[in-house]
Formats: structure tokens, sequence, C-alpha cells
């Protein structure tokens, strides 16, 4: 019959290979099948599986299933107190020979016999016979008769354990590694996530091999693209040193290309170009000496004007790009030489493009130098120079300075303005530069005012001695920017990484008081004047007003003492307040806002004039560099100071440079203190916080004012919170903002 496989037996009991392992069974010479006292020990207790049809593997001594026999014995291999009590029974003339028998099999009935089953008398002579176990096993532990087996036929002491071969190296032996203990968990996480394990293995040697040979291939990339000599590297060829600019047959000539280098469509058209003509004896000279190997050449430009004292029709504007296109453009002010302000022409803004080229080319050819003229009619002058060299070379690094032409675009107004004669001042309603690599030099344009001066230059800085504007606006790179400015409106300069020096004059054209200086008391006086001539009535006084002067007027002296209290007092009282309410009133004509930031660099700020009736928002800021901030003493209002990695320092008020400038002998202060951000000011775009200034770690915050005197004379000055300032008249509509980092920032308030 077919056996089926049962989990608790040994699969290898059917292997040959498992069979020495085995107990040899009674010899045919000690058990007879035949007789009943052999055939009563047959494991009958137990059917299938546990028992066979053959006895093989069922030894009576031991009448217990496997999985029993297990169990039967504690973790000190004894047997368990439950089955004491249970004796297998001893087998009769059991003997297990010492040599193995010459028979190898198993001697069954012949089919004359008709069975298996000792039946009758050749029964006698039937035996079974099992090979006794190989002599490459080891010898079998003989158990006593009244111990059951704790383990399973092929867990018995007597299965040989496979030998491991040290692992071995060039015919060394290795030291074996040490037993590391492994917990079960370990190893059950192990046995479920071991493959994936496996797969990001392999996708991390994948990605670090990847990262190799990308960083091998770029490397080889850098070297293949520089093989050729570089810029600036000197080069011994007989004894001398040369400068190698270019290297292979890479070609830096270059050619203008209209389709590629020409004007885009928002710069207008162009309609006259490359008129030039050779200046040998001019007065350029002047303004800057020109190298010996340069040749000069200029283009000249002019713009008619109805007459000096009438403005450009239309917007001016100059424009330049290209590899070529570095220079400067250069406004000719009151403080340059005589014979470069006489070269001008009367009713003609003049520009004079002055070319300086050493090398073998054409002008013409390598470059466009144009008059345009947009479709809104503004009118100007446009340079276009090559984008890339013949051999598509776009660094300009890499090219021969001494090879590449020099631009000095010299702008020059009518004489007259430039030497201040009466009625002879200018406006422009706007001028716009727009330069790739040209930087902007202006002079004293003292009677010159210009509506929108806009500057951008991708590499070049500013530098202006002075220039009044309603709106400037600046942005450059990698250059420092430096000026006077006189602005009515607003005033912004953005640089990249270089510094900002700027001295500020805030304008208020709707009233005289436009001096320069730190002193100004037109205001007051103009507001003193009003009293004495009884035109501040009772109809200009609004009813808040009024109740302030009446609360004065009653108010009691502290202490019993001063004017306060007595009728002279109070008509002094009243006079000063309504002296202090009449030019308060004129403290709200406008509001001009600043901008002065930087990437890396220092920025110095000195605001020279502000009018009392000018409110000011101030943002100063730099990414690394120093910040010095000097503020005009009319500057009434709130301020925050937020400085990384670097120090605030807020000196005092000098008192005996600060002047009331409406004359009501107040006194500067200064206080510290939490202000009032309203949503959308600009210290609520730059992230203060009025909750977190009390306990801010980075920022300072507070108001600059005029504190008022006490009543009683010599008693002192008022004080008041910043809160207070941030929400008074003067205060009202004036912002600082200083960001600072990697240094320190000074800020004063009385012009020092």
């Amino acid at each position: 019959m077919i056996i089926p496989p049962d989990p608790e037996k040994d699969p290898r009991l059917f292997a040959e290979s498992s069979t020495p392992s085995l107990v040899p069974p009674p010899s045919e010479s000690s058990v007879d099948l035949a007789t009943p006292e052999a055939a009563h020990l047959r494991n009958g207790s137990y059917g299938y599986p546990f028992g066979d049809d053959m006895a093989v593997g069922s030894i009576g001594w031991e009448a217990l299933p496997p999985y029993e026999r297990r169990i039967s014995r504690n973790e000190n291999g004894l047997p368990s107190a439950g089955l004491a009590s249970r004796q297998p029974i001893n087998p009769p003339n059991l003997f297990i020979p010492t040599q193995p028998p010459h028979r190898s099999s198993i001697d069954l009935p012949s089919p004359s016999d008709g069975s298996i089953t000792p039946t009758n008398a050749n029964a006698s002579t039937s035996r079974l016979h099992l090979p006794p176990p190989s002599t490459s096993s080891s010898p079998a532990t003989t158990l006593a008769p009244n111990v059951a087996s704790s383990s399973k036929t092929w867990e018995s002491s007597s299965s040989t354990r496979p030998v491991k071969r040290r692992r071995r190296l060039l015919g060394i032996p290795l030291p074996r590694p040490p037993a590391i203990p492994v917990s079960p968990r370990v190893r059950k996480w192990w046995k479920r996530y071991k493959r994936w394990v496996y797969v990001g293995l392999v996708i991390f040697f994948i990605g670090i091999g990847l990262m190799i040979g990308l960083l091998v291939g770029f490397e080889q990339g850098l070297l293949s693209r520089h093989s050729s000599p570089q810029p600036w590297q000197d080069n011994t060829d007989s004894g001398k040193k040369a400068t190698q600019w270019a290297g292979g047959s890479t070609s830096l000539n270059l050619t203008y290309v209209a389709s590629r280098d020409g004007p885009a469509v928002t710069d207008g058209n162009m309609t006259m170009c490359n008129n030039f003509s050779s200046q040998v004896n001019s007065n350029f000279s002047l303004l800057s000496v020109p190298y010996p190997a340069s040749q000069l050449s200029v283009a000249t430009f002019n713009f008619s004007l109805s007459n000096t004292t009438a403005p450009l029709a239309k917007p001016f504007f100059f424009t330049s790009s290209g590899i070529a296109s570095a220079g400067t453009v250069e406004f000719i002010g009151s403080d340059a030489p005589q014979g470069i302000i006489t070269g001008g022409s009367e009713g003609v803004l003049r520009v004079d493009v002055v070319v300086r080229y050493s090398g073998l080319q054409n002008l013409p050819d390598i470059m466009q130098v144009c008059s345009m003229a947009r479709s809104d009619g503004s009118l100007g002058v446009g340079v276009y120079t090559p984008t890339q060299t013949d051999g598509k070379v776009t660094n300009v690094y890499m090219l021969d300075p001494t090879q590449l032409p020099q631009f000095h675009v010299i702008v020059r107004l009518p004489p007259s303005t430039l030497m201040g004669q009466p009625n002879a001042s200018l406006y422009l309603p706007s001028v716009t530069l727009d330069l790739e690599r040209m930087a902007v030099r202006m002079g004293s344009m003292n009677n010159v005012r210009i509506g929108n001066f806009n500057v951008s230059s991708g590499r070049g800085g500013v530098n202006t001695a002075y220039l009044a504007a309603g709106n400037v606006s600046i942005q450059t790179a990698e250059n420092a920017v430096r000026g006077k400015w006189n602005v009515s409106e607003s005033i912004y300069v953005n640089v990249t990484d270089a510094s900002i020096l700027a001295d500020v004059i805030l304008f208020d054209p709707g009233v005289a008081d436009n001096s320069t200086t730190v002193n100004s008391s037109d205001m007051a006086a103009e507001a003193r004047r009003s009293l004495d001539d009884g035109e501040l009535g009772e109809r200009h006084l609004s009813v808040r007003e009024e109740n302030v002067i009446a609360e004065r007027a009653a108010a009691p002296s502290p202490g019993g003492n001063g004017l306060i209290g007595s009728a002279a007092g109070a008509a002094f009282n009243v006079f000063s307040d309504a002296l202090r309410l009449a030019v308060l009133n004129l403290t709200t004509s406008r509001t001009i806002s600043s901008t002065f930031t930087t990437s890396q660099g220092m920025v110095a700020v000195s605001y020279l004039h502000q009018p009392p009736r000018v409110a000011l928002t101030s943002l100063i800021g730099t990414g690394g560099g120093d910040i010095d901030v000097s503020m005009h003493p009319n500057y009434v209002g709130p301020f925050a100071v937020h400085n990384v990695w670097g120090l605030v320092d807020l000196p005092p008020p000098q008192l005996q440079d600060c002047v009331d400038p409406f004359a009501l002998g107040r006194q500067r202060a200064v206080v510290e203190g939490v202000i009032d951000v309203p949503s959308g000011s600009l210290f609520d775009q730059h992230g203060v916080n009025s909750s977190t200034l009390a306990t801010s770690a980075m920022t300072i915050a507070g108001a600059a004012y005029w504190a008022d005197p006490n009543a009683a004379p010599g008693t002192g000055f008022q004080t008041s919170t910043a809160e207070q300032v941030q929400s008074g008249l003067e205060g009202r509509g004036s912002e600082l903002m200083v960001l600072g980092a990697w240094g320190d920032v000074r800020v004063s308030f009385d012009g020092t």
C-alpha cells in the first residue's frame, strides 16, 4: 500500500541515505514473528500513522506515538510526572548484533507460501532482516529500558552532525566569525523583509555607481573644455611674457548680425546709424585720457528744444547691449570744465558717442550706433554690439579687453542752463538709461530738474554729484552707488554686491522751504505771522482743537507753581497751543518714500533736509555689512531696527544741533518701546510683529519726536510713548525700517 507522508515523521525515513541512522531491529535468530510472544510486541495500541503493518519503526518497548514521546520528558531530560506510571513493555529476547549480518534484505515468504503472515510451519523459518548502522555513523547510545526517548528518531544522539569546514583564503584558514545572538523578533523581521533589503542595497550601489560615473564624466568634460590656454595665462616665448586670450581654432572676431544683435521691438526704430567722424584734436580728453593706441571716433546726435526754459517734448532714453558695450554715460554738470560746457548748443540736448578702439576691425562691422524713435514719441540713442563672437563665445571675460571698443557717451544740456543763467532752468519729464555693461556719472545738475530718472545697469555703478528729480529709480550690480539726490516723491536704490552712499534731500515743491541745511524756521515764522495778523480765527479751529486749548488753560500746575492757573499763564498757554496746532496742521502735505538695499555691502544714508510738512517712509537694508543712518531732526515717527550677527547703536540726540522747526522751545527726544504695526505698513511687510517686540532678541523699536516743555518753565519736558508719537499729528504716516546682517547698525535722529 502507499503510505502518505506524515508531518510528525522524518521525511528522510524513506530515503536510502537515511536508513543507516535507524536503530537495527532484532535479527532473525532473536525474534520469531510466528510466536505469539513476539506478535504481541507489535505496536497495536496505535493505528496508522503511529504504527504500521510491518512493525518497522514501532518497537514495542515504547508504546507511545512520536509527539507523545517528546512531551513525555521535561527540560532536564527526565520523564514527566504524568507519564511516570507508564512502563513500556520490555521486549523479550532482544538482541542487537555487533557484526553486520550477511543478508541485507528482508526475507519474506515466497509466493509459494501464499501469504506473508506466519500461519503455517514455514512461518517459523521467516525472519525480518535489516542492515545494521553504517560504519560511518556514530555508535548508538543505549537507552535505559524504563526511559522513553524525548526526541524523534532522526533527532536522536545517534545521528551524525555535519562537520563545518573552516573557510580558507590561499590555503590559510580564516577565523570563524563570532556568534551574534539574534532575537526571534529580528529573525522574523529579516525573514519578512530581507528581499526588500536586498533590493534597497542593489539600488543604493547602482546610485553610487551612477554618481561616480557622472562626476568622472563631468570632470573629463571640464578638462576637455579648458584644454586651451585660459585668459590671463602667461606663456613664455623667447623670454617674454605674453597674455594668451584665445586658444585653438575658436574665433574671437566680432561681427554684428542685425537679426541677432539688433534692437528689440520696445527699443524703437533706428533712424540714423554709424555717422562716425574722427576727432583727433577734441577736448574730450578733459573728461578722460585716451590710451596711446586708441583711435577716437565720434557719432553726434542733437535733440531740439523749443527754448531753454521749455521741457523736452518727449522722454529721453539711452540703451546699450552686447558683449562689447562697456563704457560710461556722463551727464555734464555745472562742475565740468568750461570748455566742455561751452561745447554744447543752445536749445539742443546734445549726445556725443565717443568710441575708443585699438583693434583691426571696422567699427560699422562690429556695432550699430543709432538715433532711436519710439511709437510714443520718445527719442534717444542706442548702441548695439554682437552678443557673441564668431566662435560662439559669449563670456566677455574670455576676450582681450584691448581688442574691444570702449564707449564714452557725453550728454550736454544748453550752456546757459549749466552756467545757471537767470530764466534758463530746464525740466526733463523723463530720462531712462537701460545699460548692459555701462556705468553712469552725473555732474552737478543745479539748474535742471527731471521728472522720472531711471537707471538699470547689468554691471556698472552710479556716481551723482547732485540731481533733483521727482522719482529716482536705480538698479545696478557689482558697482557702488554714490550721490546726492533731491527728491519730492520717491527714491529707490537696489544694488547687487556693492555699497550705497547716499545723501538725500526731501523736497516739498508746495512751499518755499526747500533748503539743504539742517536749520529751517520758515514754517514757524509763517505760523507766527498768521497768528499775529489774526488770520487764525475761530473758523480755523476744530472742536477738538478748541477742547485741547480749554483743557490746557484750566489744568492746574504741578505743585501749585508756574504760569498755569494765573490769567497770564492761561493766556500764554492758549497762545502757545494755538500756535502749535496752527503749525501742526501744515505737516500732512505729502509723504516721500525711500528705499536703499543691497545684497552685500555697506549702506550709509544721510537725510540732509526734511520739511516739517513731509512724512517719510524709509527702508534701509543689507545682506552683509555695516549700516549708518542719519535722520534729519525734523523726522517724527516710529522706527524698527532689526539686525542679525551685529550690534545696534542708537546714540542720544545732540541737543545743541537740534533746532525746533516751529520755534516752540521743544527738545529732541528718542524713546524705545512697542509700536503699532498696521496691516500693510512698512513694518508689516518686513515681518515686524507688535506682540513680540517687547521680548524680541533681534529687533529694537521706538519713536523719535519733539518733546513739549512742561507748563512750569525750567521743570523739564513731557515724555511720550512710542505709540503716542506714532498716532500724533506729526508722526502720522512716517516709518523707518532698518534691516542689518553681519555688521553693526547705527541710527541717529539729530542729523549727525
